[in-house]
């Protein structure tokens, strides 16, 4: 999902706007079993993008030794919540469609659907992943990218510690050392949508304190050895 993330984005909208058409065609007798069925396909896409935000954290990365970096996995949940933010702007879609002819509030709403949609397809198209390198951590987000430097954590006994479950909070020691690419509101979170935030807490502490470790940043033979080490603090405390 997270993998062919404007797909499903595409399915959604399809998906609601076929809805729409059903609900804005349909008999009177028809008209209120098609809008409960709407009601439950989108009520059931929020419950399952707020599952995948919330329950789907693996502990582990994705090797990309030809970057060379280990990269999170995509984030499903993020991918499913716009989804179904599409499904049902997509389904108000016709309505306003159907009764533009008013002019006035339907067509503003019709300009304002389109332009969201749009919006949404934007971000979508754009890569969402946190890459751990032998260089540092790049963070790319939809609206703008952080790079951090081992050397930023010179001096920080606890460089990286999880907030909540989707964020990572970072402490620089030489913080003229970060760069930023376009819009990033904060420079001292990380997203861990999709991941396991405190197993990449560990991760980032491990690389910060341990130079000889990160040539090896991007191998399968590291990320089982970094796995193993985790599994072994994990169970540890």
């Amino acid at each position: 999902m997270g993998r062919y993330r404007l797909a499903v984005f595409g399915l959604a909208v399809l998906l609601g706007v076929g809805l729409g058409i059903l609900r804005t065609t349909a008999s009177d007798q028809n008209w209120e079993l098609f809008s409960l069925g709407g009601l439950v396909v989108q009520l059931g896409a929020l419950v399952l993008a707020l599952f995948l935000i919330y329950g789907f954290r693996p502990a582990t990365l994705i090797t990309r030794p030809e970057t060379p970096a280990f990269v999170s996995h995509p984030p499903a949940g993020l991918v499913m919540l716009l989804a179904a933010v599409a499904l049902q702007n997509g389904t108000n879609l016709v309505s306003y469609a159907r009764d533009v002819n008013r002019g006035g509030f339907d067509l503003v709403m019709l300009i304002l659907s389109v332009t969201l949609l749009v919006l949404l397809g934007g971000l979508l198209s754009r890569k969402t992943e946190v890459r751990l390198r032998p260089d540092g951590i790049e963070d790319q987000q939809a609206l703008g990218t952080l790079f951090v430097p081992w050397e930023t954590f010179t001096g920080v006994p606890y460089p990286a510690f999880p907030v909540g479950r989707t964020r990572i909070a970072l402490t620089y020691g030489r913080p003229e050392l970060l760069r930023s690419i376009g819009w990033r509101p904060s420079r001292t979170k990380l997203s861990a949508v999709g991941i396991h935030a405190r197993f990449l807490s560990y991760a980032i502490h491990e690389y910060a304190h341990r130079p000889d470790l990160r040539p090896a940043i991007g191998t399968e033979a590291e990320l089982a050895r970094l796995t193993e080490a985790w599994q072994v603090h994990s169970n540890s405390r």
